[in-house]
């Protein structure tokens, strides 16, 4: 009986499914080898001056520690004219990763001074400014204006614009701001709006979960790169969580699994190759629990496939703006160019705050004026009890000694 019991105990442990669920470190990283392997042979970003493709391709070898032009690409990109919104600000993400700097009116141009539309807008501009640590000042707008616009645009059910990317690219901009809570005023008595970054996150993270396919993917290959890209930025691992693995299958294995032999993805899509390449180092970096995939700035030594985290600890969250806490937002009526008719008024209702950096710098201003006001009450004090010790020390005796003799004389 007892070798029965044992024997039972062996097959769970060692034939169970839940057991090879989880990817080692090793396994993804070859698997990101073979899908550099295509890259190098299909892509050419040296010689392709816009393109999709290329600029994810720079991000993930950049961030997978890998040897590349990097200077070379950087002077390409400075010397592009985007065709579009999204194509600009993919094109200073590449170059930041590069190592390059664009000036603050083209960061300007495309994040704060752009027409924002829509959630995919906002989110780019937030992970454009925020990836690059660019701290731009804009009589216009701010980091905190941005970030209430696109938590409003978020549903009930927790998505963002059209779906998994939206949502998805969303959480990623979102992560480097948690932990803050805005508090948009309304124009009626009493009306507020309040957003918390953290719960905004929980509720995409929810939306991911409920709209996942059987194999826990999410259809293509770009819709299961982001999905994996935003898991890993807020801390959830996408090969082990359960609410996106059922211990045989994964969200990280589903993707894997579109991988052609050759090291392609799916229908051998340049774009979806390149997008799936950096979801792999994404959550390679975030099993190795260094910084997230996209904090552009930081650097962390070339992973080595001996060296890598079996359990997965990373507690997500990117770069952190100054402003953190609660962060109050006035509100008027007034359109600004970046705003249309069309939108609703939930959302007319978070686009128009002042810039809050004004109130930053009053808020430590009052914080200084208390300190100031004590410090000259208790100067004010000391005098005072000096003076009054002095006072009776030798003003008084003096005067009771006169007195004292009078009255001697007197008698």
């Amino acid at each position: 009986m007892k070798k029965i019991t044992v024997f039972i105990i062996a097959f769970f442990v060692f034939f169970s499914p839940s057991a090879y669920a989880a990817y080692t470190g090793v396994q993804i990283y070859d698997s990101m080898k073979t899908a550099m392997s295509w890259t190098d042979k299909n892509i050419s970003p040296l010689g392709d001056t816009d393109s999709v493709a290329s600029d994810y391709l720079v991000m993930a070898l950049k961030r997978a520690g890998e040897v590349f032009d990097y200077n070379k690409y950087e002077k390409i990109t400075r010397s592009r004219k985007p065709a579009t919104l999204h194509d600009a600000q993919r094109n200073i993400m590449a170059n930041t990763a590069s190592g390059g700097r664009l000036s603050d009116s083209t960061v300007a141009k495309y994040t704060y001074n752009a027409e924002l539309t829509t959630a995919d807008d906002y989110a780019d501009a937030i992970l454009t400014l925020l990836s690059g640590e660019y701290k731009i000042k804009s009589h216009k707008t701010d980091i905190n204006r941005l970030a209430a616009n696109l938590l409003s645009m978020q549903n009930y059910d927790g998505k963002f614009g059209d779906g998994i990317v939206s949502t998805s690219k969303s959480m990623i901009a979102l992560s480097f701001l948690s932990g803050n809570c805005y508090v948009v005023k309304g124009d009626g008595i009493g009306e507020e709006y309040r957003y918390d970054v953290n719960t905004s996150l929980l509720r995409g993270i929810d939306y991911l979960q409920k709209n996942k396919a059987e194999d826990f993917g999410f259809g293509s290959v770009k819709n299961t790169a982001y999905a994996v890209m935003a898991l890993d930025s807020t801390g959830v691992d996408a090969d082990n969580d359960p609410g996106f693995s059922d211990g045989e299958l994964s969200t990280l294995k589903s993707l894997i699994s579109m991988q052609n032999p050759d090291g392609s993805f799916k229908d051998a899509d340049a774009d979806g190759t390149s997008i799936a390449l950096c979801a792999l180092v994404s959550h390679l970096r975030a099993m190795q629990g260094n910084s997230p995939f996209f904090s552009l700035l930081t650097e962390d030594m070339p992973y080595n496939p001996s060296d890598y985290v079996e359990d997965f600890n990373y507690s997500g969250g990117g770069l952190k703006v100054d402003t953190q806490g609660e962060i109050k937002i006035r509100m008027n009526n007034k359109i600004t160019d970046n705003e249309t008719s069309e939108q609703s008024d939930a959302e007319l209702a978070t686009t128009v705050p002042i810039d809050t950096s004004t109130n930053i710098e009053q808020k430590k201003h009052i914080r200084i004026g208390p300190i100031i006001v004590i410090i000259i009450t208790i100067i004010l004090l000391t005098a005072v009890v000096t003076w009054f010790v002095v006072y009776m020390l030798n003003v008084r005796p003096i005067k009771k000694y006169h007195k004292k003799e009078d009255k001697d004389e007197d008698n």
